[in-house]
């Protein structure tokens, strides 16, 4: 997915509760990406990371959530981002601090939303 980081993030039990809008769903996981572009969804990060900040946008990729129930009942994903998730900040390839990894994920997005996998 990429998207941003929508409220400031709240510590809580060893974790940054991390309020996530998705603005683009670059490969479908186990929620529909007609379902979930423009929504925001919830990531848990363990407190010794760095944390994301608000306002900035992002390009994550890891697991599927996990199923839960919420306070309402309602039955939610709770997405984890641990050692098997990659976490990128989006910024124009002008403005990049590392150009080339930028470059990179560029062309790797574009692979993935035009074939769902890469080659």
């Amino acid at each position: 997915w990429k998207g941003q980081v929508v409220n400031d993030v709240n510590q809580q039990n060893g974790f940054f509760n991390i309020s996530f809008e998705i603005v683009a769903v670059i490969k479908e996981g186990i929620e529909k990406k007609d379902l979930i572009e423009g929504e925001t969804r919830h990531f848990l990060v363990r407190d010794n990371c760095a944390p994301l900040l608000k306002g900035e946008t992002y390009l994550i990729m890891g697991k599927d959530g996990e199923k839960y129930k919420n306070e309402q009942g309602q039955i939610w994903h709770r997405y984890l981002l641990d050692q098997t998730s990659a976490v990128h900040l989006w910024t124009d390839i002008r403005t990049a601090s590392d150009k080339v990894l930028q470059r990179i994920l560029n062309t790797v997005v574009r692979q993935l939303e035009k074939d769902g996998c890469l080659e």
